[in-house]
């Protein structure tokens, strides 16, 4: 709605109110002073009270309401036929200031003076004026709930006088100035948003709020209003619009026009001008998403990662363009096409409603050609599938042809003929009668899947090409270009990747990140957009919210969280250099594959220690204070989500937290029982019991079948490699199982199934696992390359769940036993490492036999 220049002061002695403006000319600076005479078509009144009852009597729109001053002021309470003005009188009344004349529609404007009690009952025309409207008040007025329209103005309440700001939920309140006198007082009945810009206040005036849980939202451009607000009601949100707001604003502006480093860049300029909440909390989301492009991301990315096109800009960075470069990818697919394999002549009485019948494509100028709906599923077509003939529909065949040749010819919406010839089987039910008359009817037999590989091609970010795979057929497999260039930059390890990485993200930005999240106060409105870009909607939600204080501490939590489980892992050694250098390679290669076997085959575990995973100390203990860290900043997470949820659910106000959503959490109490548990039990190292379910208004459980020991989660030395490989009873070395694989289930066996000169056999054995005479019985069949081992026949080791078992109780995988599954290949390999390399010369001699190049 249009707002327009000019105003009108109305001054009420002991009740008050009023009105606005149309269009003129403003008039600054006036001074109140008291009006007793005033003119109405050339008749002069003492009171504007009598003028007013003159203008509705008269009910003519050319009365004149007249005085030597600029402002009217009411002096005592109107009554009788104006008290209700709107209701009688609907025409255009003229107020004459001076050398203005003001002209307002009282019938839409609808000013009602009711006794002592003043209220802006509606919107009026235009909304109340801009800047210079001013209302004065001796007595009481009221800005109610239902007021969904514009006040722009000064605000005087003089002495006893009273001012209650209700406003509907579209108001706009905007005060250049409120000056409240004596033992003036206003009331904050809502708490909708309020500019006041200025504010001067007696010693004996007051501001209140109509209830406890009413928060004022005040926005001003004059720190001292700021301070006397929040004195006043230290739970109150004051934006402060300053040059630092501006500056805000226009980053904000930025966001949402997808121009995030410049916006970045303004919310830290804000900060640098001012301190404030509301530059505290932009910067600081600023800080910590900036994170995400700075150069030793950047560098950590590329040289680890082997991304080489990682932007430098949080710009690029949000553009998906770097994630479709021009570069073309591979990844083995595999899939299943549904057709029929099998065709036979029959006649209409046998066949029912699975009748077909041949045609071939014609045009439409082609005698008896015909159209089919939907023909991609109700033709079928003749085609050889992985050497299968077989009958798929059109639509599945398509999809086949593009998978394997990345194109098809097939078409849909074709023309037919029938033809006894014809390379197409049409579905009776597309056809009329008189069109198949003498023809010869089809059904096809034996629905089946027949799958097949091919090769998805794709678009992707741009990897680097480790020289080691310059040459290899798979350098465009997306898989294995992911692999080998992480395989290229961690070649020791993940330890120092892991330190970067934690030093990256908990370095000194972060640090100064937390600084301005502490020194946080009070609530500020950010946008959707600046949400949601930053990454930060999975803590504070998807829509524009008022983060302060609270929320600020759930997005510290989520950071002490990510810094505790990096420490958690710091603490262990995951390095493991020589076996990682040793697989650089070409792995497309057998040859390269059969260098490597032979290498390893030269090797034991108790010459070359490094390549003993068992026993090099790989997930042993690498730095214990990383643990005590850990344990640390979990507790802090816990304590401000604990912190987080309890200033939630003692903060009652609509405008922050909904009801129903504080409602939900106060019945959900339980969890803070549970936070405060789970926190206790990783200082002290005890048990974290876990309920069944979780329901409203439950107890949390202190003992039980399910829980948590973060006695043990939290001791490293519990979880060495060593500790879930199931050793030999005699020597600590792994165990490796006799497995047999039916129907997907593998379970321990004391027998070896095999073919010997065509002859199938099955030795048996008092073991299920590899000893020595299994194995001398695995190499004298597989010396002979006439000989097989069964199909079902694998070997594995098996998995000791004891570390998780007493870690996590009450779990469903308790009662399962675990199989790491490899073949004879590696079975053979893996014995021979841990039994001093005894059967090195003949698993070479089998490795020549069978042309042993690939595990």
């Amino acid at each position: 709605m249009c707002l327009h220049k000019g105003f009108l002061r109305v001054l009420l002695g002991l009740s008050l109110f009023a009105l606005v403006s149309c269009s003129s000319p403003a008039i600054e600076d006036m001074e109140i002073v008291t009006e007793n005479n005033f003119d109405v078509a050339g008749e002069t009144y003492s009171t504007l009270q009598d003028a007013v009852d003159a203008v509705t009597s008269q009910q003519t729109a050319k009365g004149l309401i007249s005085g030597s001053s600029t402002t009217i002021t009411l002096l005592s309470t109107l009554s009788g036929p104006g008290a209700k003005v709107a209701d009688a009188y609907t025409g255009n009344l003229s107020i004459d200031f001076g050398p203005y004349t003001y002209t307002v529609n009282i019938g839409k404007l609808g000013i009602d003076f009711n006794q002592a009690n003043g209220e802006i009952l509606s919107e009026p025309n235009g909304g109340l004026d801009a800047a210079n409207t001013t209302i004065v008040t001796k007595g009481s007025l009221t800005i109610p709930a239902s007021f969904q329209g514009k006040f722009e103005g000064k605000v005087n309440v003089q002495e006893q006088g009273t001012l209650v700001l209700e406003c509907g939920d579209t108001a706009t309140i905007k005060m250049s100035e409120l000056q409240l006198d004596g033992n003036s007082q206003v009331t904050f009945g809502s708490g909708r948003e309020i500019t006041i810009n200025r504010m001067q206040m007696d010693e004996n005036a007051t501001i209140q709020v109509s209830s406890s849980d009413i928060i004022p939202r005040i926005v001003t451009s004059n720190r001292e209003v700021q301070n006397t607000i929040e004195d006043k009601f230290p739970n109150s949100i004051v934006s402060l619009r300053t040059e630092a707001t501006q500056m805000i604003e226009e980053g904000i502006a930025d966001i949402e026009d997808k121009k995030y480093d410049e916006g970045v860049e303004k919310f830290n300029k804000a900060y640098e001008l001012e301190q404030t909440d509301e530059t505290r909390i932009y910067s600081a989301l600023a800080t910590l998403a900036s994170i995400s492009t700075k150069q030793a991301t950047q560098d950590f990315v590329k040289n680890r990662l082997g991304i080489t096109n990682y932007p430098a800009t949080m710009n690029a960075l949000f553009d998906t363009a770097w994630l479709e470069a021009t570069d073309k990818y591979w990844i083995d697919k595999e899939e299943e096409i549904y057709s029929y394999s099998g065709i036979k002549e029959t006649t209409t009485e046998d066949g029912g409603y699975g009748l077909y019948y041949r045609a071939s494509l014609a045009d439409n100028s082609t005698a008896g050609a015909f159209q089919i709906e939907n023909d991609g599923w109700t033709v079928y077509k003749k085609a050889s599938i992985e050497g299968q003939d077989c009958y798929p529909t059109l639509w599945n065949l398509r999809e086949y042809e593009i998978n394997k040749e990345r194109k098809s010819d097939i078409a849909f919406g074709n023309y037919y003929v029938l033809s006894e010839d014809g390379e197409y089987y049409v579905a009776r039910w597309s056809l009329k009668n008189e069109q198949v008359a003498g023809w010869q009817a089809y059904t096809f037999t034996n629905w089946e899947d027949i799958s097949y590989k091919y090769k998805e091609y794709s678009d992707a970010f741009v990897m680097n090409l480790p020289e080691w795979i310059k040459d290899s057929s798979m350098n465009t497999c997306f898989p294995f270009l992911v692999v080998a260039n992480v395989l290229n930059g961690n070649s020791k390890g993940l330890n120092e990747a892991l330190d970067e990485l934690y030093s990256i993200i908990f370095g000194t930005a972060y640090e100064e990140a937390c600084k301005k999240i502490d020194a946080i106060e009070r609530p500020v409105k950010v946008p959707e957009r600046v949400i949601v870009d930053f990454g930060f909607d999975d803590v504070v939600g998807k829509s524009s919210v008022y983060i302060g204080p609270t929320e600020m501490k759930l997005i510290k939590a989520s950071f002490d969280a990510l810094e505790a489980t990096f420490e958690y892992f710091q603490s262990y050694d995951l390095d493991m250099p020589s076996i990682l250098e040793s697989m650089k390679f070409d792995w497309a290669e057998k040859e390269k594959w059969g260098e490597k076997f032979t290498e390893y085959l030269d090797r034991t575990s108790t010459v070359d220690t490094a390549y003993d995973l068992l026993n090099n100390g790989f997930l042993g203990v690498r730095d214990a204070q990383k643990m005590e860290d850990a344990k640390k900043d979990f507790i802090s997470a816990i304590d401000l989500a604990i912190a987080a949820y309890d200033d939630i659910v003692k903060n009652n106000n609509r405008y922050l937290y909904p009801t129903v959503m504080m409602d939900k959490l106060k019945e959900y109490k339980a969890l803070r029982t549970a936070a405060t548990a789970l926190k206790d039990g990783i200082a002290q190292r005890t048990k974290f019991y876990i309920p069944d379910s979780i329901q409203a208004n439950m107890t949390w459980p202190e003992t039980g079948n399910r829980w948590l020991d973060l006695g043990m989660l939290f001791n490293n030395e519990n979880y060495t490699l060593a500790k879930f490989i199931v050793m030999e009873s005699d020597r600590n070395v792994p165990r490796i199982r006799i497995l047999k694989e039916k129907n997907g289930v593998v379970a321990p066996v004391k027998q070896i199934s095999f073919a010997k000169e065509g002859i199938r056999d099955t030795q048996l054995f008092t073991l299920d696992y590899l000893d020595s005479e299994a194995v001398e019985l695995v190499l004298d069949i597989l010396e002979d390359s006439k000989n097989t081992l069964s199909e079902d026949a694998v070997f594995g080791l098996e998995i000791n769940l004891s570390p998780i078992n007493e870690t996590i109780g009450g779990m469903e995988f308790e009662d399962h036993t675990y199989f790491l599954k490899f073949p004879e290949t590696f079975a053979l390999l893996l014995y021979n490492f841990y039994h001093d390399g005894q059967y090195t010369a003949r698993i070479k001699n089998v490795m020549e036999t069978r042309g042993w190049f690939h595990p």
